[in-house]
C-alpha cells in the first residue's frame, strides 16, 4: 500500500484507546499500523491492561526516575597499558576502525583488553561527552561506538586516585 492509499484508507478511523486497528486506534496504533502497512515493518506492540498502568507508565517517563528505568555505569573502552602514554596525549582514536568501541562492564572491558596486552580500565565521562554533542551508537548485538574519545573525557588510573 502507498502512503497515499493509507492516508485515505485512515481518514475517519475513530480514536479508541489501546486500538490497534482501522476500527479504531490510539496515536501508537495508527503509527504501528502505518509502518505496518505502508513499509511493512512491524514495530513492538506497548498493549497497557489499562488507563492506570499507561498513567503509571507515563509518569516514570515524564520523572526519568523510577521501576522502568535502571542506572547504568557509563560505557568504558578496553584498553592495553602499552597503549597508555598515546592515549594520554591523542584521547582514544578508531585507529584502522571506523569507531571507537566501548564496554559497559569492566569484565568485557578487561576481556577485550587483553587481546592487546595488559588491560587497563579506562572509564569515560559519556554523560558529558553526549552533552557536549558526542553522538554514541549501539549495535543489535548491545555493543557502543562513538566516532573518538578526548583525553578530557578520560578518567586515567592515576586521576582517580586524586
Amino acid at each position: 500500500m502507498t502512503f497515499d492509499d493509507f492516508q485515505r484508507k485512515a481518514i475517519g478511523v475513530p480514536f479508541v484507546p489501546f486500538g490497534r486497528d482501522y476500527d479504531g486506534w490510539d496515536c501508537w496504533g495508527l503509527v504501528i499500523r502505518a509502518w505496518q502497512d505502508v513499509r511493512g515493518v512491524t514495530l513492538p506492540d506497548f498493549t497497557y491492561k489499562s488507563i492506570a498502568d499507561y498513567r503509571a507508565l507515563a509518569a516514570n517517563f515524564a520523572s526519568r526516575d523510577g521501576g522502568f528505568w535502571r542506572r547504568i555505569d557509563p560505557p568504558e573502552p578496553p584498553a592495553a597499558r602499552r597503549f597508555l602514554s598515546s592515549i594520554r596525549t591523542r584521547g582514544i582514536t578508531p585507529q584502522n576502525r571506523q569507531f571507537v568501541h566501548l564496554s559497559v562492564d569492566r569484565t568485557s572491558a578487561r576481556e577485550v583488553g587483553q587481546r592487546h596486552g595488559v588491560p587497563v580500565i579506562l572509564p569515560i565521562t559519556a554523560r558529558d561527552m553526549y552533552r557536549d554533542g558526542f553522538t554514541f551508537y549501539q549495535s543489535d548485538a548491545g555493543l557502543w561506538l562513538t566516532k573518538t574519545i578526548p583525553v578530557s573525557y578520560i578518567i586515567f588510573p592515576d586521576d582517580r586516585e586524586r
